[in-house]
């Protein structure tokens, strides 16, 4: 388990689940780096799929020693103080303990570079990228796609709940063309944009600039069939 922050300035990171027996990836949205939204999101998955499913499911949970995880306890019990996972932190300063981990952010980096905001974005947005990443074959598998294995490993309540299939190959897109309404933190922006007068401008420009992202999305050019292929 880990996060994936945006860029300075921004609120929303992604809490990223990695399954090591089939490279399989979740990822879900969260308000901000606290500790309080890691919890609620394990609660909000587990009245999702059960607590049956969900201890099942992530039984075991390696991750680091980041403020967003500090509290093990709140995560390992949910609904009826049940434990419904186990919690571990790799040893301080060895990220090595889990490298699949940040080698399957790469992907995501593909389509997010580092730089990108995730605070106009929403979680169906996330799961659609999911679905991109986890249906890209892996030469660690045998040729076979993390989706291919999740769906004969994992409950089928994890996926179907969320809307994650197999996308096919010729279909499968990891470039920023993927979800267009990308916005980059640019340094430059944010000090004018704090000790200027043109503060009241600048925020009206932004705001603007993510309410036309949202409606364009909505025009028929912004659909699945024309995204471009690789």
């Amino acid at each position: 388990m880990d996060t994936v922050i945006g860029c300075e300035g921004s609120n929303k990171v992604l809490l990223t689940f990695r399954f090591e027996h089939c490279s399989f990836m979740m990822a879900y949205l969260l308000d901000s780096k606290e500790a309080r939204n890691v919890k609620n999101k394990f609660d909000y998955l587990e009245r999702t799929v059960g607590t049956i499913v969900f201890a099942s499911s992530f039984s075991v949970i390696l991750t680091d020693r980041g403020g967003e995880f500090r509290d093990p306890f709140a995560l390992d019990r949910g609904q009826d103080n049940l434990v419904r996972t186990s919690v571990y932190y790799c040893t301080p300063m060895c990220s090595w303990q889990k490298p699949h981990c940040k080698k399957n952010q790469e992907y995501i980096r593909k389509v997010y570079p580092k730089g990108t905001s995730f605070d106009s974005y929403s979680q169906s947005d996330i799961n659609k990228l999911m679905i991109h990443i986890n249906s890209t074959p892996r030469k660690s598998l045998g040729g076979l796609s993390p989706m291919m294995l999740a769906k004969l490993t994992l409950p089928h309540e994890l996926l179907d709940y969320f809307g994650l299939y197999e996308m096919p190959a010729g279909r499968i897109t990891l470039t920023p063309a993927l979800l267009k309404n990308q916005i980059h933190c640019a340094p430059l922006f944010r000090r004018i944009h704090r000790n200027t007068m043109l503060a009241p401008v600048l925020s009206f420009l932004y705001t603007s600039y993510k309410i036309s992202v949202h409606i364009l999305a909505w025009f028929p050019n912004h659909s699945d069939q024309n995204f471009p292929n690789k």
